[in-house]
């Protein structure tokens, strides 16, 4: 049975119940962490307050919704272990928008942080979200964190903030990720043969094997790094399974086993070309 998220704040000593308007929900929480955490409620509780019946503590009515609140009030009480909604980005969006409201800028800060920190693992929720509030650096990293899924793949991507988020945002995002497939897929084609011949000293050009072999090796790279174009798409040449111990004696990979020698030379520099000529790519 799940844990009601509004049981860490019943304080028998509670001074003020914050209620969720859309929820039958209720905070008994005490003025003075409120105060010291926001100027709004500072505001709010210099005001005159109207009389209270007796026994009963003053209600006020908030719009965030009791997730919300419970992640606000986290952070307010330092003795209180942070809920795992703190990190949930169902509710980032409107805690963000919530403690900015509120004024409580070091909370939203370390919000923000949590944000950035799950562009890794969520890259298109994080975009999404920080598109949304108007955190682009944020939304940039997270896009530029998607690149290591194909194009494909990305296309069927299903996540919540698809059905609150402005659908241009989508569309934003598949087009950069496009731009960057094309922008990987000019380095692989324009450098590649310049690279391997400058990355060999030119007495042993004869020995990095014919300029069909590396042709076709850069027509792979060019069709994996378009559709997902991110530098751990760029490897060395491997051999056929049947030849994999003894590589020289196969007539298919003798060419192959020679030039691996030399790609492992060349894979690094053209990594980090990707990695650089992707990251100049612009959201908009």
């Amino acid at each position: 049975m799940a844990t009601d998220i509004t049981s860490a704040f019943q304080f028998a000593d509670a001074e003020v119940i914050l209620r969720p308007r859309a929820e039958f929900k209720e905070f008994k929480v005490h003025r003075w962490p409120l105060q010291q955490a926001s100027p709004v409620y500072r505001s709010t509780f210099g005001l005159p307050q109207p009389p209270n019946p007796q026994g009963t503590l003053p209600v006020i009515v908030v719009e965030e919704s009791a997730a919300v609140t419970c992640a606000i009030l986290s952070f307010i009480y330092p003795n209180i272990d942070d809920p795992p909604l703190t990190t949930d980005l169902d509710i980032i969006p409107d805690l963000l928008r919530a403690l900015d409201k509120y004024e409580m800028s070091a909370q939203l800060n370390r919000v923000i942080s949590i944000l950035e920190s799950l562009a890794q693992t969520e890259p298109v929720r994080v975009f999404l979200i920080a598109r949304s509030v108007g955190l682009d650096d944020i939304a940039l990293t997270a896009a530029h964190n998607t690149l290591r899924i194909p194009w494909e793949n990305l296309m069927t991507v299903n996540v919540p903030e698809q059905n609150t988020v402005p659908s241009g945002a989508s569309w934003e995002l598949l087009r950069y990720h496009q731009r960057c497939g094309q922008v990987a897929a000019a380095v692989i084609h324009e450098k590649t043969l310049n690279i391997i011949l400058s990355s060999v000293r030119p007495d042993l050009h004869a020995k990095i094997g014919s300029k069909a072999f590396w042709e076709s090796y850069r027509g792979s790279l060019e069709e994996s790094v378009r559709s997902c174009p991110d530098a751990s798409q760029v490897t060395i040449p491997k051999h056929c399974k049947a030849c994999d111990s003894k590589p020289r004696e196969c007539k298919e990979c003798s060419e192959r086993y020679i030039n691996t020698q030399f790609a492992s030379l060349v894979v690094p520099r053209l990594k980090r070309e990707i990695q650089i000529a992707t990251r100049r790519v612009a959201l908009v």
